[in-house]
């Protein structure tokens, strides 16, 4: 269901890769001029690690080092970002989210000149993840009313989360896919309270996928969210 106020904090398209171990930062800056005009600003990201060691006369011997990890481009107004990694791609648009179609597309796209211009030995896993804020209005008699799939709160008690965090991994109906379903919320405040409903569908696959695997993605991913909300929640999303 498309609505008029739609929830999503952060989409995110991820495939993780193997086999560019050796790549280097002039390799990913020399595809930056492919997509500069959309994602003209850059950010270098590395992995740390290593080791201290306190020596007997309180020495401290520092062994970090740092190993080049990829190249996070963005663009203009910071809402939209692809990252080029050795160890995958990822494309996240931020709030306001445009429609399915741009973001399937603009993947589509930087996807092919990552894989084209970096070729990778081996596509290891796909995944789709939306991350959705519903601000639920105060006072409220139950969850129930707006959100069905709530951890229990004993009848004794108010009604009300100060905070909690649930995750489940679920089997989708192509057991090749699987769904991590995380519920929580945010600090509430006299009015409201945000829920945050993170649904992420991947399938761990050996090379081979077709991009189009994203849709049945999407629409697992939509149906979950459904199965999640009351019609109460609906005219929210809808005002």
């Amino acid at each position: 269901m498309k609505y008029s106020n739609p929830p999503i904090k952060e989409a995110v398209f991820d495939i993780q890769v193997t086999g560019l171990e050796n790549i280097t930062e002039e390799d990913i800056e020399n595809l930056h001029i492919l997509f500069e005009a959309s994602y003209p600003q850059k950010k270098k990201t590395l992995n740390i690690f290593g080791d201290f060691e306190i020596k007997q006369n309180n020495e401290i011997t520092n062994n970090t080092k740092t190993q080049f990890r990829g190249v996070i481009f963005s663009n203009e107004k910071n809402n939209r970002q692809v990252q080029f990694r050795v160890d995958g791609f990822t494309l996240n648009f931020l709030s306001p989210y445009s429609n399915w179609n741009e973001f399937y597309n603009e993947a589509f796209l930087l996807w092919k000149i990552y894989f084209n211009g970096l070729k990778p030995k081996k596509i290891n896993r796909i995944g789709l993840r939306y991350i959705n804020k519903i601000n639920i209005p105060l006072p409220l008699v139950s969850f129930q009313e707006y959100i069905l799939n709530m951890p229990p709160i004993p009848k004794s008690l108010p009604q009300l989360y100060n905070s909690f965090f649930m995750q489940i991994q679920v089997p989708c109906d192509k057991k090749e896919y699987n769904a991590v379903i995380t519920e929580t919320i945010e600090t509430p405040t006299k009015d409201l309270v945000p829920f945050i409903l993170d649904i992420d569908i991947f399938k761990e696959i050996n090379n081979n996928f077709e991009f189009t695997d994203f849709n049945y993605m999407r629409s697992m991913k939509n149906s979950i969210f459904e199965d999640f909300i009351t019609d109460k929640t609906r005219n929210l999303l809808n005002k």
